[in-house]
This record gives C-alpha cells, sequence and structure tokens, in this order.
C-alpha cells in the first residue's frame, strides 16, 4: 500500500484529502446552528453524544434509510447486501432481549 501522507503525522494533505474537504464545505457556521436548533455547538455536541440513532449512536446495519420496496428491497429481504434471513450472520449490535414473562405454575394436587 501507499504511503500515509495525513495531516496528523505532520505531512502535506493528499489530493483526495483535498477534493474530499472542498466538495464537503465549511459546514454550518455556530449562528446557524444557534439559529435553528437554540443551542450551541457544544450543547448540541453534548445532547447527541448519549442520544441513540443520532450521530455516531446509529445502529449498525439497520436498513431504514429509505424505501425497501421494488428490486432493493426484494434482493435484501433475499439476504443482498447483508440483510434478510438468509444474510448468514446476526446483527453486528444486535437489540437487547426483552425479558422472558414468567408463568406461575400451580401444583393441582
Amino acid at each position: 500500500m501507499g504511503s500515509n501522507t495525513s495531516t496528523e503525522e505532520g505531512g502535506k494533505k493528499s489530493t483526495y484529502q483535498k477534493y474530499q474537504e472542498k466538495k464537503r464545505g465549511p459546514g454550518p457556521s455556530d449562528e446557524d446552528i444557534l439559529k435553528y436548533t437554540g443551542k450551541s455547538r457544544d450543547e448540541l455536541n453534548t445532547w447527541a453524544a448519549d442520544r441513540p440513532n443520532v450521530a455516531g449512536n446509529q445502529v449498525a446495519g439497520k436498513i431504514d434509510m429509505g424505501a425497501a420496496s421494488g428490486l432493493g428491497g426484494a434482493a435484501a429481504a433475499g439476504g443482498y447486501g447483508g440483510w434478510g434471513t438468509e444474510a448468514g450472520k446476526g446483527a453486528k449490535y444486535p437489540p437487547a432481549p426483552k425479558p422472558a414473562k414468567k408463568v406461575d405454575e400451580e401444583d393441582s394436587d
């Protein structure tokens, strides 16, 4: 593999890194964040830190990003892309199991 010249190592940015930064743009300003959310950037980051399904807390392997209809949905149901019953693997972060209901057994003597 090629040499890694990232800014973390003190080197120059690669052409691809420069391209990605230019394509992404500067992002929202602090004033815009405060205007549209009513929170500062730090408050918003603190709020999102432990909120489920927000930012980095999204479940790996979720398919609810769009419509699962048509050919894509049919393929996903058949296991294409790691989805469906034929995928062969469990979820990377499976949901916590629900506690089992206990049934009281009475002796019938």
